[in-house]
């Protein structure tokens, strides 16, 4: 079973981290894992208001331009997971500044403003429109 939580994993968190930059003063690393193989991560890199994506990989992606299914379903993951993290810390935004994963990012909703991915996390969470108002 997929399970997308901050890493317990002291030594990966440290060699993730120790690979991007970072602003913030308390970074952590989003794993998907699966039977024990690591399937992706999330760098985050919390500033202000804004979740910093400071590094976003996909294992099995050998194109983000043109990723599989299961590449999608594994962002789709980690992205939500992000955007669940902020929001759970008052943050709005999300972002992500990088090249690698830019075009995968965007199918998310991400809007590109100065050569810099951004997403409002409500954009994540809105309400299902097939929901009753009564609930």
């Amino acid at each position: 079973m997929l399970c997308v939580k901050p890493t317990e994993d002291k030594k990966l968190k440290s060699e993730i981290l120790g690979r991007v930059r970072t602003a913030g003063d308390k970074p952590d690393v989003l794993t998907a894992v699966e039977n024990g193989c690591l399937l992706g991560y999330a760098a985050l890199d919390p500033v202000g208001s804004e979740l910093r994506l400071a590094d976003f990989s996909i294992t099995s992606c050998k194109d983000p331009e043109n990723p599989t299914a299961e590449d999608m379903e594994i962002a789709e993951y980690l992205v939500r997971a992000a955007g669940n993290y902020a929001y759970n810390r008052l943050m709005s935004t999300l972002s992500y500044d990088s090249l690698a994963y830019k075009a995968l990012l965007k199918r998310f909703r991400f809007a590109e403003i100065n050569n810099k991915l951004t997403l409002d996390i409500k954009v994540l969470f809105k309400k299902c429109e097939n929901c009753s108002n009564n609930h």
